[in-house]
């Protein structure tokens, strides 16, 4: 790949990246406020990462190589996607568990009432 195109390409990125880093540090509403935050450092990084490689005296840069930079924005978004997710999961079964300490459908007591009035349906029809 042509090291003047690598070069223009992460000069681009690093200031998309930096304009997506303000936006996420002005815009103060959680989650898209993280994702812009995270998108902006990746993408910094990532823009200097192509402007370095440009400097090094190899004549070509390998193409997969400029591939795997560039994948760094994708990874670090579906990164944050599982790392949310797995919060949200963690939420929901403390809300569970919060359901079970208060419903009394989960009581000892109330679950052999529900097991006898069954028996006694089967037995009687």
């Amino acid at each position: 790949m042509n090291p003047l195109l690598i070069y223009v390409l992460g000069l681009i990125m690093y200031a998309v990246g930096y304009i997506f880093l303000a936006i996420g540090l002005k815009n103060k509403e959680g989650k898209h406020s993280a994702i812009l935050i995270t998108l902006g450092i990746t993408m910094i990084v990532e823009g200097l990462l192509l402007v370095i490689i440009t400097k090094d005296p190899l004549p070509e840069v390998p193409w997969s190589f400029t591939a795997f930079i560039l994948s760094f924005p994708i990874v670090s978004i579906s990164t944050y996607f599982i790392v949310d997710t797995w919060r949200e999961i963690k939420g929901i079964r403390k809300v569970v568990e919060y359901l079970h300490d208060f419903c009394p459908i989960f009581e000892e007591k109330t679950k052999k009432k529900i097991r006898n009035y069954i028996k006694r349906l089967h037995r009687s029809g």
